[in-house]
């Protein structure tokens, strides 16, 4: 019987994308994902730090689920994304009921972490780079992401972590410095996603939102019939960009530039 795996996303899209990313890699060992935490075999929090009640949030889920655990002792209990970058093994202090803890850079460590607390009856592993050598997209082939209840939509990411260092934001703390995805990563993935969808969020932190939309004529005619600029922002109310316009905007660094990308003048920049 195969295992079942319930992910709590917490945060941004970013966050959304990569807990998609996880169950993708998950499915690849054997896992089901099921929506209800109380019958999971493997409960992932995938947190988020942006403020401390983000931060304050993620431990009372945990100890919610901690609950749980002493009804269930075989539960397996993962902490991932921003907060668990930050804290790292001080989690198993806090909270020694925590199977795993695997940071932002870390993802694709997840099948092997599971197999340690899973096939190997290991306890408290950790897998906490400061900062990954490629981008996460490198470290394996063809994993299909699974959706989450956004219907006509999908994220895909573009860029991982920032280079701005901004006083006031985390994200190079959390998620390390700026790695662009290859843009044939890329544009496989928008193609797999634009048939089962109507809209591609291109996601990326300190550099932009990108949307490839076929809102117009459906998913299927993205594929094939290019939507106009103007008819774009007519159905979006923002400047999003059609199949033909990709390859140009993916092969430039950084992602984006003024009029390729937002809803300001000089969008696409650093903010």
């Amino acid at each position: 019987m195969n295992r079942t795996v319930f992910i709590e996303t917490q945060g941004c899209q970013m966050n959304e994308a990569d807990s998609e990313l996880m169950l993708g890699l998950l499915v690849r060992e054997g896992f089901v994902p099921t929506p209800d935490p109380n019958v999971a075999d493997l409960l992932i929090l995938n947190t988020c730090q942006i403020r401390e009640m983000a931060s304050d949030k993620a431990f009372s889920q945990l100890g919610r689920w901690g609950k749980l655990k002493k009804q269930r002792p075989e539960v397996k209990i993962a902490m991932a994304g921003c907060v668990a970058q930050q804290v790292g093994n001080t989690v198993f202090e806090r909270m020694p009921y925590v199977d795993i803890v695997y940071g932002t850079q870390n993802i694709h460590d997840l099948p092997r972490l599971v197999r340690q607390v899973f096939d190997e009856n290991d306890h408290h592993v950790i897998a906490l780079d400061k900062q990954k050598e490629a981008s996460t997209f490198d470290y394996f082939e063809d994993v299909t992401q699974v959706r989450q209840n956004r219907g006509t939509s999908a994220w895909v990411t573009i860029i991982e972590g920032c280079n701005y260092f901004c006083t006031y934001c985390v994200v190079p703390y959390t998620r390390g410095r700026q790695i662009s995805r290859k843009p044939q990563s890329i544009l496989d993935e928008v193609k797999r996603q634009g048939i089962q969808t109507d809209v591609v969020l291109l996601t990326g932190q300190g550099s932009i939102e990108m949307a490839v939309s076929a809102i117009q004529n459906g998913a299927r005619d993205f594929l094939t019939k290019p939507l106009e600029p103007k008819e774009a922002r007519a159905k979006v109310g923002n400047f999003y960009v059609n199949r033909n316009q990709i390859g140009a905007i993916v092969e430039s660094q950084p992602f984006g530039g003024e009029g390729l990308s937002g809803t300001g003048p000089k969008a696409g920049g650093p903010h």
